[in-house]
Parts: structure tokens; sequence; C-alpha cells
């Protein structure tokens, strides 16, 4: 998945979440997320931060953003254009959310701050949206690019 604003000139996971049968993405609160790589413009000031965030999108006019806490660093320095996350993990899950979908969130910071600036407009980019559940079940073991086999019908006892 990769994605491009002013500032932001791409962002990348090392690789797509999960999807279920019905093609939605998934992850689970004990794995650790997908490594986040991002590129920033050449004229981004020294200085600038990188964020991450994870987000529920609230019904509503206009819509809100909620955040939902993450574990792992966070926020990072733009080194020679580019940021990084890894060992970041979720801290909720979809459920304790009311089942609504998490987005990552990835805001860029002029200034430094590792928080972006009251009521100013904040550049991002923001990734689909996914569930996040607290752990591995038999309904979430397979994979959409992964066939399920046909199996054959019990022996009738007779």
């Amino acid at each position: 998945e990769t994605a491009r604003t002013a500032a932001i000139t791409e962002v990348t996971l090392t690789r797509p979440f999960m999807r279920d049968e019905s093609g939605q993405a998934y992850w689970f609160k004990t794995w650790r997320c997908p490594e986040v790589h991002v590129a920033v413009a050449p004229s981004a000031p020294t200085g600038s931060m990188v964020l991450l965030r994870a987000m529920t999108i609230a019904d509503g006019t206009p819509r809100t953003l909620v955040d939902v806490p993450l574990r792992g660093e966070t926020h990072a320095t733009v080194v020679t254009g580019s940021a990084r996350f890894s060992s970041v993990y979720f801290d909720s899950t979809s459920f304790n959310c009311a089942h609504a979908l998490f987005h990552l969130v990835v805001q860029f910071a002029a200034d430094g701050l590792k928080q972006p600036m009251g009521g100013a407009r904040a550049e991002c980019w923001v990734s689909e949206g996914l569930r996040v559940h607290s752990k591995r079940t038999r309904t979430h073991t397979t994979s959409v690019t992964e066939p399920i086999a046909p199996q054959a019908p019990p022996p009738v006892r007779g």
C-alpha cells in the first residue's frame, strides 16, 4: 500500500494486513504491525517529525477522528528524507471501540513538535480500515489468498 501528499511523498507498509473471506482487512492486537516506511519531500524543514497514530472515524457531520492507543515508538525525526516505524502494536481492539474500523494515520509535523499545533490543518495519510481482534480464532486462520481445501464428508455408520 502506498500513498502521497505534498510533504509525505510515499508511505509503504512492508506487508499488507490480513484479509478475511469477505475481503475485509484485519489484524491481531498481539501481532506487531507491518513496518511503516515514510518518505518526505526534500523541501521538508530540518527537524521535521512524522507521527504514527491509530484512529477510528466517527460517524456524524463533520466526521471526526478518534484516537486509538498504540504501543511502541510512534514519532520519528525525519533523517535523510525518511522515517520508519517498527515494533508498533495496537493497544485496543475493534470490540472495545464499538466494533469500529481502525486506520493507521501518518502525520507530518514540520515544526518538529510531537503533537501538531492546535487548530492547524494537519497533512496526513490514512490507511484503509481494518478490524483488530484480541486473539486468533479458527475463523481468522485462512488468508483470502489461500484456497480452502474441500473436505470429504464423514463416513456414514449404519
